[in-house]
């Protein structure tokens, strides 16, 4: 079983990276010097300082001493995974190109409905087309 000071350390950087910081973000955030100390358990934060560090995580102190088990390990590594996967998704949403998007909702019209589509795109062509002739 763990002691205080590693489930501190260990709730700490559960913490600070699920609020998606950096240690350097989250000691400005709670007007630290720095935490790193802190979260690898080498030194205990005094009474003003944990409070202001779970303020600036957003969370009770009582969250900086959530007892640590194989199963809270395992539910964060899940968690990360999620959070992982949307940033790819997230990523792949944005670089995908706009014809992308078409082809897909091109996909889920029905024939018939892709066949109005196709005689309104030849009828706006043959009008373009007579207008520059015209012109």
């Amino acid at each position: 079983m763990p002691d205080i000071a590693e489930v501190l350390a260990y709730n700490m950087k559960r913490l600070r990276k699920k609020a998606g910081m950096t240690q350097e973000a989250l000691a400005e955030k709670a007007g630290i010097s720095t935490i790193q100390f802190y979260e690898t358990g080498r030194r205990w934060p005094e009474r003003p300082y944990l409070e202001a560090i779970a303020a600036a995580l957003g969370v009770p102190e009582t969250e900086l001493f959530r007892p640590i088990g194989p199963e809270t390990a395992a539910i964060d590594q899940l968690l990360t995974a999620i959070e992982s996967l949307k940033s790819q998704i997230a990523e792949l949403k944005q670089k995908q190109p706009p014809s992308q998007e078409y082809m897909i909702a091109w996909g889920e019209l029905l024939p018939a409905e892709r066949a109005k589509v196709l005689e309104l795109i030849k009828s706006l062509t043959r009008n373009r087309v007579s207008r520059a002739a015209k012109g």
